[in-house]
């Protein structure tokens, strides 16, 4: 609940990401929430859903464990229209697997919501060095750039022969250096993956000394 934690591995909301100079208009109304990232709103502002307490409502035992969480967001909190019950329900769908289910009922107004798992990941272990050395394929071969307050210019890039180049397997360490700004933090627009259920598969990331893959699918059009 200190403002000194990255966002590690909590739920960000309402809104995840930022909303530039932290405006937004909704059905003819204008909204302004708190700035704290440069001159944006990031994560839901000061107090967003990371850094409240959430309730415990149902816990469930047996063969497969769940905790439900739950939040009531009020009218007006960080800036945005109307109550909101958000709910996190973790299981543990087999011995290897966690499952986290998301949903967001709003009561009265209609009001943006964009929630975030906030996972941290190195697959080679908990204090392992960095991940530099972690190889990862991403299937998107274009990116949208960003200003200078790291929000998108409405562009697209193609990565081809960049730093952003990842459309074939490599390592992280190779180009994060030759990133401007503090490396990483770009939307790959995935426009050439598989297609499977509906969903795409987004990237592969590799732990080059052991045997752990992190495979990312998604319905979303960008990552």
């Amino acid at each position: 609940m200190k403002d000194n934690s990255p966002y590690f591995g909590c739920i960000v909301g309402r809104v995840a990401n930022r909303i530039k100079e932290g405006k937004f208009t909704l059905n003819g109304v204008d909204y302004t929430l708190p700035i704290n990232n440069g001159p944006n709103s990031l994560h839901g502002g000061n107090k967003g859903f990371d850094k409240v307490v959430w309730e415990v409502v149902d816990r469930k035992d047996g063969e497969h464990p769940s905790i439900t969480l739950k939040y009531q967001s009020h009218d007006g909190e960080e800036g945005y229209p109307g109550d909101v019950t958000v709910t996190a329900v973790y299981t543990l769908t087999s011995s290897r697997t966690m499952r986290l289910d998301m949903e967001a009922f709003p009561k009265n107004k209609p009001t943006p919501i964009n929630l975030a798992q906030h996972t941290y990941w190195n697959l080679a272990g908990h204090n392992s060095g960095t991940v530099f050395d972690h190889s990862i394929q991403i299937w998107g071969s274009q990116i949208t750039p960003l200003d200078q307050n790291s929000i998108p210019t409405g562009e697209f890039l193609p990565v081809k022969g960049s730093c952003f180049d990842y459309t074939s397997e490599k390592k992280i360490g190779i180009s994060i250096n030759q990133v401007p700004g503090l490396g990483y933090d770009h939307n790959y627009v995935l426009d050439c993956g598989e297609v499977k259920s509906g969903l795409k598969c987004a990237a592969k990331v590799k732990d080059p000394f052991g045997s752990r893959v992190l495979n990312v699918w998604t319905d979303a059009p960008g990552m």
